[in-house]
């Protein structure tokens, strides 16, 4: 039998659907999607961001998504060797493999990508996480393919939380670790605290062992508050959980304990305005997905915002008595015990059901029994019906008189309710206005007269309110009593200036609460008014602190961002910032008093704003540092309005009394030529400033493009340097000091070398004064001073020898009250007789501090400490100064030696400078001795002493040894 012919049709129609999934299976695209994670697995951070981009893309992209998961472990070994071997893992796995997208997290995976996509990716798109503006800033140079989420701290509600538990909140501890991202953040939220309240004192707690911050917290008073932003590695390497890290902070002080962190939580902290791993996971998948359905990353705006969660924990919050209603409704409470009712509702709710049922079932039974016996009754005994009639009237009577006696009670009750809501609402001091919607009557309570001075009787309808309210706020009020809302709405909050019987306004807070009927119709509106009057005006008073520096009344640098952000929308499209910073400010406070150096900052002030012209405004951004921004038609203008500053103030400045003479340094940047964003004008700025340092001081720079490497190549060293003593890179080198006439040696010169494993060999030259500017000479300083008497005290004993020791000394180490203090000590403790120091002084350091330094010298020379003047010959004003100064030697620069042996004059200065050196009983020693033609010139001339190549170059420890061994032993 031959099948029907619809029989082939469906045979047919299931072949197409077949051919047709067939083909969609087919057309599902493969992404391949490598995250590469900073952290190790298991850190609460890296596995919450890591889970929610996985999940995120899984429910959002429709097409099939491979991950590839790496951890770079960079807060265990945060070394070289690790990004090599990552580098070799990265070529190993992935060489050969087509990646569609990678998701950096963090400082060193991000950095790493950057440094080595075009290596082992070539150009693939990049999204990234968990870097903050800083670092971004300094790890992006150019747009390239990337886009991402950018870590924002946002600690308003932290702030707030801490004033809840100290209203008198003065000081705010940060405690952060060295790490990129420890440090960026730790910056980032001292900065925020500034500029949210500029009042607070922010003190930084890092650069120390867990032990000594432990120690540190302990001794904080409850009234002190503490944020930890990001603490895994301590001073000495020591790694430590965060969430370990806070328990021990939280558990050892009493001070209130915050974190910008959600999984900080639970373990001590007590909340605030949280970054979320999981929210900025999610917000990095939303940015992955657009990529993968065909978005450009360079085309998607970097994400600042989505990633934060207000939370607070319970038993913290107890801990300091918060008030959880004084918290914004934002803020989510966690932690909180549930009641037993709330975890068992509905069983709770379901058995109360069934019993209502049963009772309902048993009083329906009961009353058809009694019915049904009530029958009987009256068919069995008809000749008691009269007396059970009888029965039934008493008992209704008893009926009736207990219900009189529970409407008796119910009376009770509303006059006592009534008693109290009339209590409520004298004590809250707020004054009702009750509206009945559907017969349209309004009515006052008794406070409206107490706040506004007019009788309630005057308050009849909507009419009688509006009269009184301020005419800019009448928008905000009117419509709830014009019936204008909506279905949903339930009630409203407002703020509105009301016109009190002394025809002053007064600010009011308005909550009202809208009452329906079944069908949703609108039928009663009670609302309250706070005065709120005393608090607008102190939030005013913030708002003008907020934007005005308190010691000198000009407007600070929040005041500046708003100034210029109000110009850019009103069409300027050209402007200058000056950036101008006191030559010499910290010696000025130093030597001369921190009242000195206020009312000095406050002179230079008035002069700024004397000189400026109308298009321009002068804010006071940091402690000796001001801005000028110059709204201009052309770049000249800025020229000249810098030199007309610079003029004015590198004069003579009167303060009190005293005339003071000192200089400025300014540097310029232009919008939008050197930048288009305030901050990276300042930025700019910045460099040409310290350019202008650089250069002399007392100038005026304007910023070029290859100052920003050289300020990176210093920051390089500068950062390099903070660690340089603690990992062990700074070394002694010690050049022999030799007896010109004897070639016996009589002592050493131990100079300072530092060999970083990156930057290698840096010469003291680059470092010595990165060292003063940053104070970091003071420990490096006391080091050397320490390991030069201590390897000295080594070679007396080995050689039975009594040899001297120089050590060179910068001004900052002379200045420091306790340096005669150190100096003893470390001589003391190495047994080494005073007679056999010598500090070796620059006649630069002279210069700079004679009226401050000399006393303390003349004390160490009676000491029998030996003061040697380095590089004589070489300043301008030497020969003066020899006169005043307790100097015992006198070194001859190198640069008079080496031309002495080809010019008859410079034979004849350095004969004259040994003559001069003669008569004031000196003992002279020639530097940079590198040939016999030298030495016997030096010879003829009676010169004690050498130093040079001629007869050894500085050697280490070590070598020093060995040709001591060779000379003295042999």
């Amino acid at each position: 039998m031959r099948p029907p012919k619809h029989m082939f049709l469906v045979i047919i129609f299931i072949f197409m659907l077949m051919t047709l999934q067939s083909d969609a299976n087919y057309a599902v695209v493969h992404k391949n999607i490598l995250i590469i994670n900073s952290y190790h697995h298991g850190l609460s951070w890296t596995d919450d961001s890591t889970n929610a981009e996985i999940n995120k893309i899984k429910s959002g992209y429709s097409g099939d998504v491979k991950f590839y998961v790496e951890y770079m472990d960079w807060k265990e070994h945060p070394t070289e060797e690790t990004l090599i071997l990552f580098e070799d893992l990265m070529a190993y796995k992935y060489e050969d493999m087509n990646i569609d997208l990678i998701i950096a997290s963090d400082d060193a995976a991000f950095e790493f990508i950057l440094e080595k996509r075009g290596k082992l990716f070539g150009d693939i798109p990049i999204v990234f996480n968990g870097i903050s503006e800083s670092s971004f800033e300094s790890l992006v140079t150019i747009e390239d393919n990337f886009t991402g989420v950018l870590e924002i701290v946002d600690i308003k509600t932290t702030l707030e939380m801490a004033q809840m538990v100290n209203p008198v909140l003065d000081t705010f501890y940060i405690i952060y670790d060295e790490t990129e991202s420890g440090r960026a953040m730790g910056e980032a939220a001292a900065i925020e605290v500034h500029r949210t309240l500029a009042d607070i004192e922010v003190v930084k707690i890092t650069n120390l062992s867990i032990e000594d911050i432990i120690s540190f917290v302990s001794s904080l008073e409850s009234k002190d508050s503490i944020l930890m932003t990001a603490y895994y590695t301590d001073v000495h390497g020591m790694n430590i959980n965060f969430e370990d890290m806070i328990q021990k902070v939280s558990e050892s002080t009493s001070a209130a304990v915050f974190s910008l962190y959600d999984f900080a939580l639970g373990k001590g902290a007590l909340g605030g305005n949280l970054l979320s791993g999981k929210l900025i996971g999610e917000r990095t998948a939303e940015l992955a997905i657009e990529i993968l359905n065909g978005a450009d990353a360079d085309d998607l705006e970097l994400i600042r915002t989505g990633i934060h969660m207000s939370a607070i924990d319970y038993d913290a919050a107890l801990d300091y008595n918060i008030d959880f209603k004084r918290l914004s409704s934002d803020v989510e409470i966690l932690n909180r015990p549930v009641s037993v009712f709330e975890t068992y509702r509905r069983p709770i709710l379901t058995a109360i059901v069934i019993m209502s049922g049963m009772a309902v079932f048993l009083v329906i039974l009961s009353y058809y029994l009694r019915k049904t016996l009530k029958l009987k009754n009256e068919l069995a005994e008809k000749n008691i019906e009269q007396k059970l009639l009888n029965d039934e009237i008493m008992a209704s009577e008893e009926e009736l008189k207990a219900q009189f006696d529970a409407l008796n009670e119910l009376f009770d009750e509303l006059q006592a309710t009534k008693e109290k809501n009339e209590l409520i609402l004298d004590a809250i001091k707020d004054a009702i206005i009750d509206w009945n919607i559907k017969d349209d009557i309004v009515s006052a309570s008794g406070s409206w007269e107490e706040l506004i001075g007019f009788p309630t009787d005057q308050i009849t309808d909507s009419d009688s309110i509006f009269k009184r309210v301020h005419e800019d706020d009448l928008d905000q009020i009117k419509p709830y009593f014009l019936q204008n809302f909506n279905e949903e709405t339930k009630d409203f909050v407002s703020q509105i200036r009301i016109r009190t019987k002394d025809e002053f306004y007064k600010w009011f807070l308005v909550k009202g609460v809208i009452a329906r009927d079944s069908d949703g119709i609108p039928t009663r509106m009670v609302s309250s008014y706070t005065d709120i009057d005393t608090i607008r005006k102190m939030e005013d008073q913030i708002r003008h602190a907020a934007y005005h520096d308190e010691m000198t009344g000009f407007s600070n640098k929040n005041a500046l961002e708003t100034q210029v952000s109000k110009d850019l929308k009103r069409g300027i499209n050209q402007y200058g910032i000056m950036l101008i910073d006191i030559d010499h400010f910290k010696r000025i406070n130093d030597t001369m008093g921190h009242r000195f150096g206020d009312k000095y900052i406050k002179e230079v002030g008035q002069i700024l704003k004397n000189h400026l012209i109308p298009e321009s405004e002068v804010f006071r951004i940091s402690g000796d540092e001001f801005v000028v921004y110059h709204r201009m038609r052309h770049i000249n203008e800025l020229t000249q309005l810098s030199g007309r500053l610079i003029h004015a103030l590198n004069n003579v400045i009167q303060v009190e009394y005293s005339n003071f003479s000192n200089s400025v340094s300014i540097g310029t940047a232009v919008y939008p030529h050197d930048g288009d964003t305030l901050e990276s004008l300042l930025t700019r700025a910045d460099l040409a400033m310290y350019k202008a340092k650089d250069d002399g001081r007392g100038r005026v720079v304007r910023y070029q493009s290859e100052m920003f490497e050289k300020r990176i190549w210093r920051i390089e060293r500068e950062d390099a340097l903070k660690t340089a003593l603690l990992r062990g890179e700074l070394s002694l080198a010690f050049q022999p000091q030799v007896n010109c006439m004897t070639n016996e040696i009589v002592g050493f010169e131990a100079l300072l070398r530092w060999y970083h494993p990156v930057l290698g060999q840096v010469p003291p030259l680059e470092f010595i004064s990165i060292a003063e500017e940053t104070q970091l000479i003071m420990p490096i300083g006391k080091w050397v001073i320490d390991e030069a008497l201590g390897y000295l005290s080594e070679m007396n004993k080995r050689y039975s020898k009594s040899y001297h020791m120089a050590v060179n000394v910068s001004v900052l180490q002379l200045m420091q009250d306790d340096f005669e203090i150190i100096v003893g000590e470390a001589l003391h403790a190495n047994a080494i007789s005073t007679n056999h120091f010598v500090i070796e002084i620059t006649e630069s350091v002279v210069i700079q501090a004679i009226d401050t330094v000399s006393s303390k010298l003349e004390r160490l020379q009676k000491s029998g400490i030996r003061i040697a003047l380095d590089d004589f010959g070489t300043g301008y004003s030497s020969l003066s100064y020899l006169k005043t100064l307790p100097v015992d030697i006198l070194k001859i620069d190198k640069s008079f030696i080496d031309e002495m042996v080809i010019s008859k004059s410079q034979e004849d200065l350095v004969q004259l400078i040994i003559q001069i050196g003669r008569q004031m009983s000196m003992t002279l020693v020639a530097e940079g001795v590198e040939s016999r033609e030298q030495l016997e010139l030096l010879k003829d001339m009676n010169c004690d002493f050498m130093q040079g190549y001629y007869y050894s170059k500085p050697l280490n420890e070590l070598e020093c040894m060995k040709f001591l061994d060779q000379v003295v032993l042999e």
